[in-house]
């Protein structure tokens, strides 16, 4: 891909996020994504440390650590991870939260997500493959 085009498209897949993001969806787990819509991370983290459930998707299948990750911001998608929300599951386009970093070209998140990633499947593998 030209360099021309990679900027392009991760407009595209940010943009797409945030539509899916939009404040008219009913997310089931309701008062983590509002937090995450509005960059509340001091309301993500005390949700995170509450348990709410951190990989519950909304009807497009889109999770909240997609949404941090579409808006760019690394802390509060080291937090979710922390909290056990996966990298790597997929909306119903195939999108993750992942691909959206690395689509971003956004270097600094996509190591945060990897650093996150192997610290939670090292915490199923210590604990008999439970999550967190």
């Amino acid at each position: 891909m030209n360099r021309g085009a990679k900027p392009a498209l991760a407009g595209a897949l940010a943009f797409g996020l945030a539509v899916a993001l939009g404040a008219g969806r009913d997310w089931a787990n309701g008062r983590l994504s509002r937090a995450v819509r509005s960059r509340d991370l001091a309301a993500v983290r005390r949700l995170v440390a509450s348990g709410a459930e951190v990989d519950r998707e909304d009807t497009e299948g889109v999770t909240p650590l997609m949404g941090a990750v579409a808006a760019g911001d690394a802390e509060m998608a080291r937090v979710l991870i922390a909290g056990g929300a996966s990298a790597y599951t997929r909306d119903a386009l195939g999108r993750s939260a992942m691909t959206c970093a690395l689509a971003r070209d956004d270097d600094a998140l996509a190591v945060a997500l990897l650093l996150g990633e192997r610290e939670r499947t090292d915490r199923q593998a210590r604990s008999g493959g439970g999550r967190k």
